[in-house]
């Protein structure tokens, strides 16, 4: 009788086809953290290239008299309202970082206070304990202040490499389709590419357009409660709001507690402004976030939160504050792109909501020539 052969044949194939895609895996997260000063840029120019090629698409949906604006036209109303908003943007930060410097002394008087007041009734030293945890100091209101400028400083230095990357965008995206016609010249194979990266684009356009308007009404309402206080910066934590809602779950709590704390260091007697706050702003972002959001959405990302937070967690790691605003826009790319392949569709699958993602549909299939006598 002849001695049966082993029942696993290929198994060695198949270890070293995973090493070289765990080998893969770790070095592309090693290139995404040491060209991080490059790649960010790039990153958030395409997300506004993307938010621009929404905004051109909506505009040319609009018609007057019957008669709808030509490309380049509706191209140049999406920069202008892109560019205005961001020199909203940047007036409005410029304007308040004068007025924090200047009331920064009687915040931190007014939490000095509020502390000595607080140890007084609880009967312990403050300043002890905040020099064993901070290595000897004390609050220093003007330090973090420093801190939040240094950030925005840099921020503002890397605009103008954003500003390079857009405007290529720009310039090129017409020859994107010549393009992929090169790189994949079988016709059928060249529609499936082309088919993949319309429904990434459809989805990420789908989310940044929506997340973008439920995000300008949470900072609306927010500023308009805040102003109802006479809390300070009130349009400036409109704006914060704003821009941290594009952060899945953790934007939404950090926005409430920031306004929060001012509150505590501005007001004599805080607690009816913070409690009036507090009730406000946490309905805001109950009611957009998790009812006006959802039925917006309809579950086309069909992205699961524990993804979501996992992503917000790995891509924060990686590209620090903006990778955490990019983090669903670069979930939703992963996971189109890992359906495609029998290998990796799992990744799709524990990505997903559901647990069964639906399938794209099939794209039409390219028609055969017959050759020619």
């Amino acid at each position: 009788m002849e001695p049966l052969e082993p029942p696993v044949a290929h198994r060695p194939a198949r270890s070293g086809a995973g090493a070289l895609a765990y080998l893969a895996v770790l070095a592309t997260v090693g290139v995404l953290w040491v060209a991080r000063d490059l790649l960010i840029p790039f990153a958030v120019a395409l997300m506004v290239w993307v938010l621009l090629r929404a905004l051109a698409d909506a505009i040319g949906r609009l018609r007057w008299r019957g008669v709808a604006l030509p490309g380049w036209s509706r191209l140049g109303a999406a920069m202008a309202v892109v560019g205005l908003g961001g020199w909203f943007l940047v007036r409005i930060v410029a304007r308040n970082a004068v007025r924090v410097q200047e009331q920064a002394p009687a915040y931190q008087a007014n939490l000095t206070a509020r502390l000595d007041r607080l140890a007084e009734d609880a009967g312990f030293d403050y300043k002890t304990q905040v020099e064993s945890l901070l290595g000897g100091g004390d609050f220093n209101f003007m330090g973090w202040v420093g801190t939040i400028a240094g950030e925005l400083s840099s921020l503002a230095g890397s605009l103008g490499l954003v500003l390079i990357y857009l405007l290529f965008l720009l310039v090129e995206q017409r020859y994107f389709p010549v393009k992929l016609a090169s790189l994949v010249p079988d016709g059928a194979r060249r529609l499936e590419v082309a088919h993949l990266i319309a429904r990434a684009r459809g989805q990420i356009e789908s989310y940044v357009v929506i997340k973008f308007g439920a995000s300008a009404l949470t900072g609306a309402l927010s500023w308009g409660i805040l102003a109802y206080l006479n809390v300070d910066f009130a349009a400036f934590w409109g704006l914060v709001i704003f821009l941290l809602n594009f952060i899945p779950t953790i934007g939404s709590i950090v926005g409430v507690l920031l306004p929060l704390a001012l509150i505590l260091v501005q007001f004599p007697e805080p607690l009816t402004p913070f409690v009036i706050a507090f009730v406000g702003l946490g309905a805001v972002q109950f009611l957009i976030g998790n009812v006006l959001e959802p039925r917006w959405t309809s579950g086309s990302l069909d992205l699961s939160p524990l993804a979501l937070l996992l992503s917000l967690a790995v891509w924060g790691q990686i590209w620090g504050i903006v990778g955490m605003f990019l983090s669903v826009p670069l979930t939703v790319i992963l996971a189109i792109g890992c359906s495609q392949f029998p290998r990796t569709r799992w990744i799709t699958v524990l990505l997903s909501e559901r647990g069964a993602p639906a399938r794209s549909t099939p794209p039409p299939a390219v028609p055969k020539v017959p050759p020619t006598p």
